[in-house]
């Protein structure tokens, strides 16, 4: 392990009156100090620039505030270097930060609490440890975010009360000063907030590890600054014993590439329990195909043709959705028949559920424990939990022993109606994906249809901060959106999520005019072990990013705009001859699709023409 020294950065000043802390290669530094007035307070800068001015820390406990009248004393720093697997952009992720746990004294109070940070050379996290005993109520906090003049926000919109109770928005932009009031819905964004820098480069905001704490939204509350904002508000939430927050995180920059690479999120989450998943042979990523968005879950029979479809595909995973236990007769007894006959297929079963049918924490949430002992015992593979609605205290607990329950009967887990990942799936390594996106579904409701530049904007903002079950892939003329096939098959591969979960009917992607389509969804991983974003990508406009599975890159273009013309350098490339497969948008319509198969190098440039909201994907095998 290569060590480096955590640099000071600034003329050092008594240690009661800062900590300066940087990350490893010293590019990220982060400053934690008292102001004048006694307000604990913390900025960050990067390469130089200025990422977060100076803002206010602090949380609010039984109506007093810990970040007022404080002193700092020494910290006792450290530093971490590790790897761990990751099912994201690439497969392994590096671990590398410099640590400080600054004790932080209340002067008049004579009590005191830790503020802990962690700089990486990609982002800062923060939180509170607070020492106590017995209940008591977080009403708040003052832990807030201040970005430079004349950033740009990306934010999800939705024009209901659904914008923070699913964290389903169409992602848009606006001026820093827009934000207080750009939305009907009132100041309160969800996480992650991404912002395009005046001085280069990116800034996201948003929390991790959010396990036995209430999840975090941003207020914008004018003077440029975004503060921690609460589903319960004043009311506050209980807690007992030693409160320790989630992370709180700012990930840093340079481009679209580094922003998509980063792992800022998953590695402030704990790592899984050894004992709990001491085997995990049984969480397999992995395709899946599923009837509800377009027929309805069906009979049992109908199902069962749905399993042969997984099979023609070679996709693992068939969803039976909303219905099957209120319209089945004797639904366990016919999902246990469905499971042995996809088993025979080498299919396995995921099955749906309200969480509204399973939130009632009595004994121990003996509710949620018996319906998932049916379930395995019915012999399926996992779960699709929906309609969480909201990230309060007591769903976000109810969420974490879904989570841990479901591990200890090896039941995979897909949540949906939910709010943005915050490295759970680190931690709970079940957990294949989420939603807590505006995806796909849309499109079928009066609500949508999502505009292409939402599809644009995705890989470079909610993904960001981890997987989304956005049901990529539609073939439907009267669902497309102002989208091309070619878009709709670019999605699949931009969109980050282990289990991919495919929008259209199966036997229409089998029997596709173009017979490449069915090829290409056939050969497409839904796992990476490395990506890279490509000239030419801008958040909302263009998308083009090359992901790696073994030996194979696969490309995908997402255009949110007009049309363009696109140069696809193969420079990435390193053998020196490929087969190539791409498929491109068709000259007459949307439904259009144009294939090829030929012979490339690194050295070949192949030329692309993007209809309006149209794309391509291209997949290129070693010769």
């Amino acid at each position: 392990m290569k060590i480096f020294l955590c640099i000071l950065l600034l003329a050092a000043l008594p240690a009661a009156a800062q900590c300066d802390i940087s990350g490893p290669a010293g590019t990220v530094q982060a400053r934690f100090w008292a102001d004048a007035a006694g307000r604990l307070t913390y900025g960050v800068q990067r390469g130089g620039a200025v990422a977060i001015e100076p803002s206010p820390l602090g949380i609010t406990l039984d109506g007093v505030d810990w970040g007022e009248g404080v002193r700092l004393e020494k910290p006792r720093r450290g530093e971490t270097n590790e790897t761990y697997p990751l099912r994201g952009a690439h497969a392994v992720a590096t671990n590398h930060f410099c640590s400080a746990e600054i004790p932080v004294v209340r002067t008049g109070a004579g009590t005191r609490f830790v503020l802990e940070v962690r700089v990486f050379d990609d982002g800062v996290g923060w939180r509170y440890r607070i020492p106590g005993e017995g209940a008591r109520k977080v009403q708040g906090e003052a832990s807030s975010w201040t970005l430079p003049v004349g950033s740009r926000i990306w934010f999800g919109e939705r024009k209901n009360a659904w914008k923070l109770k699913s964290y389903a928005g169409e992602w848009m932009a606006a001026g820093l000063d827009e934000m207080p009031t750009i939305s009907k819905q009132g100041p309160v964004q969800g996480a992650p907030l991404v912002a395009e820098l005046p001085a280069g480069g990116y800034a996201v905001i948003s929390e991790a590890a959010v396990f036995q704490y209430s999840g975090m939204r941003l207020r914008a509350v004018g003077q440029r600054r975004f503060q921690a904002d609460f589903t319960e508000g004043l009311k506050g939430f209980e807690l007992n014993g030693e409160i320790v927050t989630p992370w709180r995180v700012v990930i840093l920059a340079q481009n679209l590439d580094e922003l998509v690479n980063q792992t800022v999120v998953p590695n402030l989450a704990p790592p899984p329990d050894a004992q709990l998943f001491a085997d995990t042979s049984w969480i397999r990523p992995g395709w899946c195909v599923w009837r509800w968005q377009l027929q309805g879950v069906g009979t049992p029979a109908e199902q069962r043709r749905f399993v042969d479809r997984a099979a023609e595909l070679g996709y693992p995973y068939t969803l039976v959705d909303d219905g099957w236990e209120k319209d089945w007769k004797s639904p366990f007894e016919n999902l246990a028949g469905l499971c042995q006959y996809a088993a025979k297929k080498k299919i396995s079963v995921l099955v749906w559920k309200p969480w509204a049918e399973l939130r009632d924490a009595t004994n121990d949430y003996a509710q949620l424990r018996a319906w998932l002992d049916q379930v395995k015992g019915a012999g399926a593979a996992g779960i699709k939990v929906d309609f969480f609605n909201s990230e309060d205290l007591v769903t976000r607990r109810g969420e974490e022993t879904l989570l841990g329950e479901a591990a200890k009967r090896k039941l995979l887990v897909d949540l949906h109606g939910c709010p943005k990942p915050t490295g759970e799936a680190r931690t709970y390594p079940n957990e294949l994906t989420r939603e807590g996106v505006r995806g796909l579904e849309l499109n079928f409701m009066s609500e949508g249809p999502l505009p292409p530049r939402h599809n644009a904007a995705l890989p470079f903002t909610r993904y960001v901060v981890g997987h989304g079950d956005y049901t990529p892939v539609t073939f439907q003329p009267g669902h497309l959106g102002g989208t091309t096939i070619a878009h709709q098959l670019a999605t699949a591969v931009v969109t980050t999520s282990p289990l991919q979960v495919l929008n259209e009917m199966p036997s229409n992607v089998l029997q596709h005019p173009v017979v490449e389509v069915p090829a290409f969804l056939k050969a497409l991983p839904t796992v990476w072990d490395e990506t890279r974003v490509l000239p030419g990508s801008k958040i909302g406009e263009l998308a083009v990013l090359a992901r790696r599975r073994g030996a194979c890159w696969f490309v995908a273009a997402v255009n949110g705009g007009s049309a363009r013309d696109y140069r696809l350098q193969l420079s990435f490339l390193s053998n020196p001859k490929w087969e190539a497969l791409w498929l491109a948008d068709g000259a007459e319509s949307p439904l259009g699709v144009i294939s090829k198969r030929e012979q490339v190098s690194s050295a070949t440039t192949l030329n692309f023409k993007l209809s309006s909201g149209g794309g391509f994907v291209a997949l290129f095998k070693p010769e």
